[in-house]
This record gives C-alpha cells, structure tokens and sequence, in this order.
C-alpha cells in the first residue's frame, strides 16, 4: 500500500509529532511505501506583514498546498492521503486535492481544533464546550487562540468555511480519534460518527516486552510546559510535601512550553528538576529509574502519550479525571485518577505510591500488562489497516474524480466507465439519475440554486459540453474526454443488448419517440425495450408522480429521459427513490437518433462548435439560450481557469433527495 502522510510540525515538538514519526517508522516497518510530506511552523518566524495576511486566508484554503498534494497522488498514485495535522501550514482544503486525485482520505484528531478554535476546548483558562455544534464567533470575541482576536479570527474563518462547504461530511473517507470520549466529543461537534473510528497511540518499544519493574525513585512529568497541561498544579501540589518525610519525593519535569520561566520561579525551593526537552530514548531510561509518571492535565485529553510511555516502562500513572485518562488508567489497578486542578488529591495519591514501594511495583506490572493488551506496535498496525481498509472500500463505492465548474460539480469519467458504473447500477435495481452537462445546464445551475442543488444530487454528472470537458482538462483531469449524450445513449443500448438489461425511453413527441423505437429496434434487434412513452406537456410535470406505477411495472433497469434541460432533471431527481432504474437525462439524443434532428458532423464537435451548428438549425428556438449563456460562460471560465475568482458548491439540503453515491461536493 502507499501511504502519503501529512503532517503540519508544531514549534515545539510534541506528542503529535512524535506520533506521527512512530507511525511512518511502523507502517515502513511492515512493508509499506510511505512518502511524509511535511512543514514547519517555525517557517513562520521569518514571514513579514504581507506574508502573516496571506496565511490568515491560506489557513483555510492554501491554493499551492490543494495542488502540491493533487499532483503528489498522481504521480505516486498513493492508494491513502494519511492526514495528522494541517494547521495552518497545509489547511484543511488538502483533502479536497486528495479526494480529486482519487485517493482515500484519513484525518487524525489528536487535538479539538475541527471543532474548537484554540483546540483544546477551553476558554479564558477553564474548561469549555459551549461552541460544540455551533458557531466559533463566541471564541473570537473572547481570543480564544494566543489571546488575540486576529489569531481566533483565522481560525474561525477556517472552521467556518469548510463546516459550510461540509468538508468534514463530504471529503474525508475516516477519522481517527484515541478514546471513545474523544469520539463523543466530535459527534457533538458535528463529524460523522459513522467515520470516526477509535485507535489509541502505541509506543514502539521491542525491548519494553518484559519491562524490568523495579521500585525506581521520585516522580516524572512528561510534556509541554503550558497552562492546560496543569503543570502549575502540579507544582502547587509539591508543596504539600514540604515536612514530608516518606522518601525521595523529586519531580523531574520533562519538556518546554510558554510556561517554562514562571514554574521555574514557582518551584525554587523545591526537588524540582527542569531539563527541557529531551530524545525519547532518554525519557524512556528517565521514567525507568522514576516510581511514578504524572499527568495533571485541566484539559480534555484526547489520548495521553506519556501514560502509555509509563506502561511500556512498567511505571504506575496518576492522572486527572479528564477526557480519556479514565478510559487508560484503572484507578486503583495500573494507576490513581485524581480530581483536575485539586492539588491536595494529586499530592495524597503521589505520597501513596512514593511511600508504599510493594504498591507501586504492583500497579507497575499491571500497567505493563495492559501495554501488551492494548498499546504494541502490532496491534495499533492491525488496527490502522482497518481503518485503511474501510477507507477504501468508502473510496471504492463513493469515489469518482470531479471538478467544480462555477461551483457546480461534474464528474472527471470518461464514457467507457460511466457505462460500466450504470449497468452495474441498473443490473442492482438501484434508483439513480445520470446527468450530462452542458453550458446551457451549468448555466441555469449557476443562475438557480434549486436547480444546482438538483444537479448536486445527481449520482453521476458527466461533462456532455465540450467546453466542459476542456474545463475539466484544464483543472487536472488530462485524460478526460467528452462524454456525448447521444453517443452515451447508443453505448448503454449495446450494453444493455448484451447483458439482456431491459430499457425505457421517456420523453419527446409521440412522433419522434416513434420513430426512435424503429431505428433502435432496427440497430439493436435483442434490445429489451420494456416501455416508450411520450408525456403531455404539463408545467408541473416534475412534481406529478402519477406515471411513477406504470414505469415501475415495466420492469425497466435503465430509463433514458428526453424531455430537455431542465425539465428533464427535476423529472429524474423527484423520481429517485420511486424507480428501480438508472435514469439518464439524454436531452436531444431522442431527435438525432429518430432522425428528426440533425446532429453536428464529428469535426464541428472536437471544435467545440456544435453549439453554433444548431443555431443554424434551429435559429428562433435556440438564439436566446445561446445569447445569454454563452457569453457569460466563457467570461466566468476564464474567472475560474485564471483564478481570479472561486465559487463554492453548496451541497443541497440533506434531508432532500441526494446522492447516495457521491455527494462529495466540495471545492474551492
């Protein structure tokens, strides 16, 4: 499998960091080819004014990012984009260039920032839910993100935008949270709960299988020194040890953040030892030769690193009640749970374990037993090749490449796999509709949003313009081709000859479809042509459902639909669900098949000139289409090939009629 993994460096690496590099390192391990592509904030220490603008728009949608991801698929054609972190570096918009390059998509959460600005889901330092499901304007007015409004402002705008766009919903195949309260959490932010899968981290420590556990002296802290971290309470706790005489009670405190010069004055006078940050093959001989490991975090801990660091080593952990501390530490079994922000709870359970040796080894073996159960590198790999494998089977039943063109999505499919998606469609009875865009078609979209929300809901859109198909050439798809309506109506006909699929025909005059059945029957002699009817003309056609028992009856699997655009969408979308058929809107494909229209020669079409050829034919009933969608598509083409203007797709209402195979609706 190959595997493209992103990831956005903090700073100060951290446990995210750390994990990420554990899990490239794992996945090599068992065979996999990797490719990590990653950034530095400290990139940012060198940015000027100009440059800080720019990244407060590019935290949402970084342009270069979308395109550098994109062409990294397909180059390598990488089977999993594996994202851990995208913030602000890489935005969020790099699944969106996964997702078109065909690849399946995999978000790791190891922190809140989907669904809360500072990520860590607090506010003015304490503990905060309050914009869970909601807005993320209440953690602007109150800085949320390093006390700063502009700061909170980016994020917010990023957080808004792709909750708009339905980002999280539409472009990401899986999510990976550490704990099942990490999982609650999300599902009331609004993620998917039926893409949130629970992994916890793993520390790959061979030579931790049979850990020595020995009693071991004084107390350890592993991790960044900031407020949520409840280092400070830490230190307040120790003072409760002043007159303690049960033994060695030093604390060292591993790790660097923000915080680190204020609880250096605040330990003085205490056995408190800073060291900064270390290698983590030193932490681990650190909390061999420590009794205890402490995690006072005041935060809702999305995994705790450092507690399954202290297993591996065979170390016992205190730890708040906190996110999901409690789902790794037993209390009173590999561990002690305390109250957050209780610093007298914190010292009492640390004195017990500091004096009591037979204790401390006791939880320790413990601790390490549920390492082995829970935290090896081979069955977090097991675990992750799940998720890999629903990923794709996700991508495999959803996944066809797309573009957006002025916002309304057409599918990147070229005519020989369209067939073979609709007669696998149709050989299932599924109810679907088939779109063939045109100029005209994305024109009345871009001008009605309930027709664009009915062409949203459409299972395939295919580009029948040629305009569209350069379009689509230009945007990165360079093999797609044109997909003819007429063209696709003849090969679907052949297919469903050979397959013994039967057929439908909706639309046009009694004439006309007359004689399109002769010539159909004449080219395709085994055709099963299951009904062919002509409907009289009803502006409220769409809505009127009477003809829904009779098409059912016929037993037809595929129903090509001629009744023009954007008539015959409407028709095709409000009967989805009421079908057991593919329906395909064909527009004129019944008249140049019945030999009532001509069609233009194949050379006026690769010119992308049929549009002119039927002017000539029929000059009243087309001058004013063309008149006053031609133009302007050409001056928004141009808008949106030169990218100088983006437009959104804007999914339809989920509880109206959609896709059920590709509502993946989302671009810049």
């Amino acid at each position: 499998m190959r595997i493209l993994v992103i990831h956005n460096q903090y700073r100060e690496a951290g446990g995210e960091d750390q994990s990420t590099r554990a899990e490239v390192e794992l996945l090599r391990r068992f065979g996999h080819e990797v490719r990590l592509l990653e950034r530095s904030n400290r990139e940012i220490d060198g940015y000027g004014w100009w440059q800080m603008i720019r990244l407060f728009y590019r935290s949402a949608w970084n342009e270069d990012a979308v395109q550098e991801v994109r062409q990294a698929v397909q180059d390598w054609k990488a089977d999993i984009v594996h994202v851990h972190n995208f913030f602000p570096l890489f935005s969020p918009a790099i699944h969106i260039g996964a997702q078109q390059a065909g690849a399946a998509t995999v978000q790791h959460l190891r922190n809140f920032r989907l669904i809360c600005i500072n990520g860590v889901l607090r506010c003015k330092g304490a503990r905060c839910e309050r914009c869970l499901g909601k807005s993320p304007v209440r953690g602007v007015i109150h800085r949320c993100y390093r006390h700063s409004f502009l700061a909170s402002a980016a994020v917010a705008h990023m957080l808004q935008v792709h909750r708009c766009r339905r980002l999280w919903r539409e472009a990401v195949d899986a999510f990976i949270v550490m704990g099942e309260h990490s999982r609650q959490i999300f599902v009331a932010g609004g993620i998917p709960a039926d893409r949130l899968y629970v992994k916890p981290n793993f520390v790959d420590k061979r030579d931790q299988e049979e850990a020595d556990i020995t009693e071991g002296e004084g107390a350890l802290y592993v991790g960044r020194l900031s407020e949520e971290k409840g280092v400070g309470i830490l230190i307040e706790a120790w003072r409760h040890f002043d007159g303690w005489r049960g033994g060695d009670h030093s604390l060292t405190v591993i790790g660097d953040g923000p915080l680190r010069t204020a609880l250096e004055q605040a330990a003085r006078g205490l056995p408190v030892i800073f060291t900064g940050v270390l290698p983590l093959d030193q932490v681990m001989e650190r909390m061999k030769k420590s009794r205890l490991v402490i995690v006072p975090s005041t935060c809702h801990e999305t995994f705790g690193r450092t507690v399954v660091e202290a297993y591996a080593c065979g170390r016992p952990v205190v730890a708040t009640r906190l996110g999901n501390l409690p789902d790794i530490v037993a209390d009173g079994i590999t561990g002690f749970l305390v109250e957050p922000e209780n610093a007298a709870d914190l010292a009492e359970k640390t004195k017990r374990l500091l004096e009591d040796s037979a204790l401390a080894r006791r939880m320790g073996s413990a601790a390490h037993n549920e390492y082995r159960q829970r935290f090896t590198a081979e069955k977090n790999y097991h675990a992750l090749m799940a998720i890999y494998q629903d990923a794709l089977a996700r991508l495999k039943i959803l996944a066809t490449p797309w573009r957006s063109i002025l916002g309304i999505r057409v599918d990147g499919i070229n005519a020989e796999p369209a067939v073979r998606k609709i007669l696998d469609w149709a050989e299932k009875g599924e109810s679907r509709y088939v779109c063939a865009a045109t100029v005209h078609m994305i024109m009345e979209a871009f001008d009605d949003k309930a027709y664009r929300d009915v062409l949203h809901g459409a299972d395939l859109v295919v580009p029948d313009g040629m305009p569209l198909a350069w379009m689509l050439k230009a945007e990165g798809l360079s093999r797609q081709r044109r997909v003819y309506g007429p063209d696709l109506t003849v090969a679907l006909c052949q297919a469903a000859e050979q397959e013994r699929i039967p057929v439908a025909f909706y639309g046009s005059s009694p004439e006309t479809l007359q004689r399109l059945m002769e010539n159909m029957r004449r080219r395709f002699p085994s055709l099963l042509i299951a009904h062919a009817s002509s409907p009289p003309f009803s502006p409220t056609l769409d809505q009127d459902l009477s003809d829904v028992p009779e098409l059912a009856a016929s037993g037809a699997r595929i129903l090509f639909v001629g009744l023009g655009c954007p008539k015959q969408e409407r028709w095709m979308a409000r009967r989805k669900g009421h079908l057991p058929a593919v329906m395909v809107g064909v527009g004129a494909a019944f008249d140049f098949h019945a030999g009532t229209l001509r069609q233009a020669p194949p050379w006026v079409q690769q010119l992308g000139m049929e549009w002119f050829f039927r002017l000539l034919m029929e000059p009243t009933r087309l001058w004013k289409r063309y008149l006053k969608h031609n133009p302007r598509f050409m001056y928004y083409a141009f808008l949106q090939l030169t990218r100088l203007k983006r437009w959104l797709i804007h999914d339809p209402d989920p509880l109206s009629t959609t896709k059920q195979e590709s509502s993946r609706c989302i671009t810049k």
